[in-house]
């Protein structure tokens, strides 16, 4: 394999003066001089993918710059300065806690907002911003810019996320929160439920915490037929025919029939 020689060659602001030698990890290490007069031993792996451009002071120029802007709008320290700062994070730092849900997927934040706090300040201003509104994407793979953001209260901004179930009851449509409020079935039953195969009607509805909690009881309320009818529970089925709850479930489980009737669940 031809080895590679950096030296003479520019990389940001850092000329290669010559090689160094070998590092830890086995790469190729060189003695670099930046522009600013610094030299500074760097691998050859971060030189050659763009991680390192300068001897630091690049870094250092940028927070500068940034504490510069941060003084000049007054806004730093402030709760909106804090949702731009939070918002850039997520989709540009790869080591950030949110990563794999914004920029991971692609998300990114519009040049302009990207740049500068103030855009997005003037932004933000002059449509409706109040302390405890969050700031909310109407298109969920879309990008951050304002075209394709507003200001939601914490529960709208729930109700838009793409893991959101909604539920049509009486011809309303609500997210499963949003059911749960008014019903009074804790929200985490309700997902639950339906992960175990409950209609979202049923799970958003049932108020008898003890049917959240124990899987046993929860399948008396799983829809059911027999000889083709529909029945939203074994409880109501079992009514039909005469026969108790358990018993239609264990006939349910083994042979599917029951006197006579033919059983399925839905």
């Amino acid at each position: 394999m031809k080895v590679i020689d950096l030296t003479g060659q520019r990389f940001g602001r850092l000329m290669v003066i010559r090689r160094d030698g070998t590092s830890g990890d086995g790469q190729k290490t060189y003695l670099c001089r930046c522009d600013c007069g610094t030299e500074k031993v760097i691998k050859s792996g971060n030189l050659r993918s763009g991680r390192t451009k300068s001897c630091g002071c690049l870094g250092r120029e940028r927070t500068a710059r940034r504490n510069t802007e941060s003084a000049k709008h007054g806004g730093c320290g402030s709760r909106l300065y804090g949702i731009w700062y939070d918002m850039r994070q997520r989709c540009s730092y790869e080591k950030s806690i949110n990563w794999h849900l914004y920029g991971g997927r692609g998300i990114r934040v519009c040049d302009e907002w990207q740049e500068s706090f103030e855009p997005f300040r003037d932004w933000a201003l002059s449509h409706d911003y109040e302390d405890g509104l969050q700031l909310n994407r109407i298109d969920n793979d879309g990008n951050y810019c304002p075209e394709n953001c507003k200001w939601s209260t914490r529960i709208e901004q729930g109700n838009n996320r793409r893991t959101c179930v909604y539920v049509t009851i009486g011809g309303v449509t609500k997210s499963v929160s949003e059911w749960c409020r008014e019903t009074g079935v804790n929200r985490m039953v309700a997902y639950s439920r339906i992960r175990r195969g409950w209609e979202p009607e049923q799970a958003v509805t049932i108020t008898d915490p003890k049917v959240g909690i124990d899987r046993n009881a929860s399948s008396k309320y799983k829809p059911v037929t027999v000889d083709g009818e529909r029945f939203g529970s074994i409880k109501a089925a079992a009514e039909h025919i005469g026969v108790m709850p358990k018993t239609f479930s264990a006939a349910l489980r083994a042979s599917r029939q029951i006197g006579g009737h033919e059983i399925a669940y839905v």
